[in-house]
């Protein structure tokens, strides 16, 4: 086993998420629509990745896309679009198109119809998304064909698919322009009879409210898993194993000291085995290193001046109660919405250790 940092992992390279990994396949089997949940750098994305690989291997379409960073209903749909091409692409070793996205559309329907396939709802959907990129359709009325492209494309190869979509929590962008789309969402997701979804999502505060608000339309919708960190005991095993595969070992004491800091998160002790082999067991080689903290100080500089100095209150172990800040609570709810802060036990925590560490260590504040 090989220490990884920064890229998602494949099948072979996931260390000890066979459960997770299992109920999605098995979600797939059943038809549920599964909600894969959990802070950031848990491992969530390499997790549907892994599925998606065994998924695939027993002949399962599966399209994955993400929707970090989506402004408006072109964004959602060029990257849906992208993902169905790409499998299709892939099931039917047809010509993999780097293209831009009206462009891919023509060649890719060229391609289908030379080798006879026959995608008639599919390709319909397709024409009507190209004349709405062509300005002849609005938005308005091509939403439900895009919500319905994977379950016409199922239904022309009369098949099931799995989608699984990435970062679940930006679809809200899309709200403002058309404030129903969750609830059609939904109401076509439940419709579609040869699809099945898997969402996932790191903003954990506004993925427990899209999902367990009774006001919410997609309210008891999925189940729910958590990614969660490792434990102490699968912490220190992971170490170990990623050590010795580089023929080294280092003390217990030393080992502690790195679970005790990144509290088990995959990608943080994933960067800890890396500096510990390079910096020969030397846990300062980690707690120097430049990449951690230029990932934590770019996270912190985008918040607001009083939710850094709430995140700066809390990482000091200061009770909420005891806390004098302007809107404190609304403040508050709005790190949990961006799944930096959790309660647990009446007590609001970090959700992240290492960011803990970083800001009563080392943190400057912005520039």
């Amino acid at each position: 086993m090989k220490f990884i940092f920064g890229r998602e992992l494949n099948l072979g390279e996931i260390y000890d998420r066979e459960k997770e990994i299992n109920e999605i396949i098995r979600s797939f089997d059943t038809r549920q629509p599964l909600a894969v949940i959990g802070y950031r750098r848990m491992g969530k994305s390499s997790i549907l990745n892994a599925a998606k690989s065994l998924l695939e291997n027993n002949n399962v379409i599966v399209v994955k896309f993400n929707l970090e960073g989506i402004l408006n209903l072109s964004d959602y749909s060029n990257r849906l679009i992208n993902s169905l091409i790409d499998s299709i692409s892939q099931k039917y070793k047809l010509k993999y198109y780097k293209e831009e996205i009206r462009r891919k559309l023509n060649m890719f329907i060229g391609s289908i119809e030379q080798i006879g396939l026959k995608f008639n709802n599919f390709e319909f959907t397709l024409k009507r998304y190209n004349d709405f990129l062509e300005n002849r359709l609005k938005a308005s009325e091509i939403i439900e064909n895009i919500i319905d492209l994977p379950e016409k494309f199922a239904e022309d190869l009369n098949i099931k698919i799995m989608v699984m979509i990435d970062e679940f929590q930006y679809i809200r962008m899309l709200k403002e322009p058309f404030p129903y789309i969750l609830r059609l969402m939904r109401s076509k997701f439940n419709e579609h009879k040869n699809v099945n979804y898997v969402i996932s999502g790191s903003e954990m505060g506004i993925l427990n409210e899209m999902l367990n608000s009774k006001n919410e339309p997609f309210y008891a919708f999925f189940k729910t898993i958590e990614i969660k960190s490792f434990s102490h005991g699968q912490s220190i095993d992971f170490l170990m194993a990623g050590l010795k595969t580089d023929g080294i070992k280092c003390n217990h004491e030393i080992l502690e000291k790195i679970y005790n800091i990144t509290s088990g998160i995959p990608a943080w002790l994933n960067l800890a085995g890396i500096d510990l082999i390079n910096g020969k067991c030397d846990v300062n080689y980690f707690l120097k290193d430049a990449t951690y903290k230029n990932i934590i100080n770019f996270e912190l500089n985008s918040l607001t001046k009083n939710e850094m100095t709430l995140m700066k209150l809390l990482s000091e172990d200061i009770p909420m109660k005891e806390i004098k800040l302007s809107n404190k609570y609304r403040v508050l709810k709005s790190l949990i919405n961006k799944g930096l802060v959790f309660n647990i036990n009446d007590k609001y925590e970090l959700s992240d250790s290492l960011v803990k560490y970083y800001i009563n260590n080392a943190y400057a504040g912005k520039k």
